[in-house]
């Protein structure tokens, strides 16, 4: 078993793999390896005919700056001028992160 295709998030062990690649899970594997997991989380039969309660919404198609609206163009271009983008260290990050 690959246990790179997996990750534990917010207490439970999620599969990493994209929905329509067939995964190979062995529950009580993924279990011992990661010990604080407390469920497992995968998907299968991702595009099958039948209709369920559960779906993705998956946006297909090209996406730029000029397609949304302008409220939301401005909250963006708000959003990055607050950004900041540097290399760190491990002891800057060892102290919280901050600049």
């Amino acid at each position: 078993m690959n246990y790179s295709d997996w990750q534990i998030y917010k207490k439970g062990i999620i599969s990493k793999r994209a929905p329509h690649i067939p995964l190979k899970v062995e529950v009580d594997e993924l279990f011992k390896y990661f010990k604080s997991g407390c469920y497992v989380r995968w998907y299968s039969n991702f595009d099958k005919a039948e209709s369920e309660k559960f779906y993705f919404v998956i946006k297909d198609g090209d996406f730029s700056m000029d397609t949304i609206s302008s409220k939301t163009r401005n909250m963006v271009r708000r959003c990055i001028s607050e950004c900041v983008v540097q290399i760190v260290d491990y002891q800057q990050i060892a102290r919280g992160g901050g600049i």
